[in-house]
């Protein structure tokens, strides 16, 4: 009966205690502890309880140790049960957290993308700014007996003039990249694209937008050299046609460029470029033929004036190179029996930005696309 007395004891204790949401209370403590011997009044003990000595009697003291642990240990039960909800809490805002940090990163790569789209645009459209302050004019065709310097084409020794015309070009190069850093860009492997106005003169038909260009690509220098000459040598939209291969490096391309203006006519460019294989680089010279006695341009288009320079350098360990380019458009040439016509509003601004655009295509999008290209040509080879 002791026995189920103590149990009912314990029971009581819990019992009395539910009422504190599930805390044991000090009073229901001491209620439980009062019978015990240390605890409880020792004049109400039995009486055949022989009398000795009580070695230990504070009950004082235990009650206010008794409540310091009690207090402790809810602090520490408050404190884990903080910890487990936080816990639970912060789970779904965690994993909303990291899906909200690869959206910025996501939405940073795109914003800079674009930054520099419209970066190059603006640049273009202040180059056209000063070209139109200085009141632009179409250029005019040069004397009847200027030599092959000037880019005009008999209809005999055809591939001397070329060769002779475009290692004039080539040997132009190294004076462009001394003027335009690009020696620099290339040791420092700076990532360079660049667009701005060259004036020559007073007579604004000889000033000229330039465009540069430097960067790091994946392939070897001859690999990519091969990319980039197939890319322009053997074009594939209908626009553009081989009209003379001389041989494998050395080719005459005519392309129709078709301007915002509908009232105005086709521009039409006739390119002869040049390849030069060398020990670590790859050079590539172009330049606009502007009469042609064996193919004459077609009556009522405009005719395009353009050179450049690209240089693919060996890199140090050899599976990249660097690329390099130098553009230099002119203003378009009227043929005399066009002089009459004037582009509506915005159709210099439109051609200029035409011009960055498929520039910037054929520096970027469209010879990335062809390496990717190489790159699954040459893994569906290996397998």
């Amino acid at each position: 009966m002791a026995a189920m007395a103590g149990h009912d004891d314990i029971v009581g204790l819990y019992e009395d205690s539910s009422s504190s949401s599930g805390e044991i209370s000090i009073e229901a403590v001491s209620a439980f502890l009062a019978p015990t011997v240390d605890f409880g009044d020792h004049t109400s003990s039995s009486d055949a309880s022989p009398a000795r000595k009580r070695p230990y009697q504070r009950p004082k003291q235990e009650l206010d140790y008794l409540r310091i642990k009690h207090e402790t240990l809810v602090q520490k039960l408050q404190l884990l049960q903080s910890q487990l909800a936080t816990a639970e809490d912060t789970q779904p805002w965690k994993a909303r957290a990291i899906e909200q940090a690869q959206s910025v990163q996501r939405s940073l790569q795109e914003n800079a993308r674009l930054k520099e789209m419209v970066t190059d645009q603006i640049q273009v459209i202040e180059a056209l700014e000063k070209v139109l302050t200085k009141r632009p004019k179409f250029g005019t065709f040069p004397p009847a007996d200027v030599a092959w310097k000037q880019a005009i084409l008999s209809d005999t020794n055809r591939e001397e003039d070329l060769e002779a015309l475009l290692q004039h070009q080539y040997d132009k190069l190294n004076s462009e990249w001394i003027r335009y850093g690009l020696h620099d860009a290339r040791d420092r492997r700076l990532h360079m694209r660049k667009a701005f106005v060259q004036s020559a003169s007073e007579d604004a038909s000889d000033d000229a937008i330039i465009f540069l260009g430097s960067k790091t690509v994946p392939l070897d220098f001859i690999t990519m050299s091969n990319v980039v000459w197939a890319h322009k040598s053997n074009p594939v939209c209908d626009n553009s046609t081989v009209l003379q291969a001389f041989h494998p490096d050395l080719v005459y391309i005519r392309e129709d460029i078709v301007l915002p203006d509908p009232s105005m006519p086709v521009l039409e460019a006739r390119i002869a470029m040049r390849r030069y294989v060398e020990t670590d680089r790859v050079v590539t010279v172009w330049r606009s033929i502007i009469d042609d006695k064996l193919h004459p341009h077609k009556d009522g288009h405009l005719i395009c004036k353009r050179e450049g320079w690209s240089v693919l350098h060996a890199d140090a360990d050899g599976s990249e190179s660097n690329m390099q380019m130098c553009m230099r458009l002119h203003m378009p040439i009227i043929p005399h029996a066009l002089q009459a016509i004037q582009p509506a509003v915005g159709t210099l601004t439109e051609l200029l930005l035409q011009a960055a655009e498929v520039n910037r295509d054929r520096f970027g999008c469209t010879l990335h696309r062809a390496i990717e290209n190489h790159k699954k040509m040459r893994t569906a080879h290996d397998d």
